[in-house]
């Protein structure tokens, strides 16, 4: 190992230990001033030096094992608290079918997006009430939806059905 090596392999964790102060301070404060360059300078000490005195540990400046530990378990808190909220599973089995008289999360899941597809295809009748309860307004608007893809116009989702609605969902 060269003195180059020693040198890239400290940037590197001075630009992790940056990441994870700024992220922190951010959190806390609203802003931050460290920069994330990889140079241990004056705003990354001044900013470790900080953390340390708010987590009540030895202001020392150097970032030690407790340290960077602690920083570390701030950081991950921030990136928890920040996170995109988990995604709920709108419809656990599309090979069944759903038809007129169904409930639950599937068919309020179909209604949302039907009436959000009924915003870009006029011929689609809007779901007034998102129920979870398939009724026949919404077989009806499954019928217009089928009739505009070329479906055969049943009025029940099934499987090709299921996945016309959401390929326009996802492109609406």
């Amino acid at each position: 190992m060269t003195s180059n090596d020693i040198t890239v392999d400290r940037a590197y964790y001075v630009r992790q230990l940056q990441t994870y102060l700024r992220a922190v301070q951010r959190d806390r404060t609203g802003s931050s001033l460290v920069p994330v360059d990889g140079i241990f300078g004056s705003r990354t000490a001044a900013a470790l030096r900080e953390f340390q005195q708010e987590e009540g540990l030895p202001v020392t400046g150097v970032a030690d094992r407790t340290t960077w530990d602690a920083l570390y378990r701030a950081y991950l808190e921030v990136l928890t608290k920040n996170a995109s909220p988990t995604p709920i599973q709108g419809y656990q089995n599309p090979t069944v079918a759903l038809a007129v008289g169904d409930q639950g999360d599937g068919v309020a899941f179909l209604q949302i997006m039907l009436r959000r597809l009924a915003t870009r295809y006029p011929a689609l009748p809007a779901e007034s009430v998102i129920s979870g309860v398939y009724s026949p307004a919404t077989a009806r608007a499954v019928s217009a939806l089928q009739t505009l893809s070329g479906l055969p116009p049943t009025g029940q989702v099934d499987k090709a059905t299921w996945n016309e609605i959401t390929a326009l969902y996802n492109t609406a």
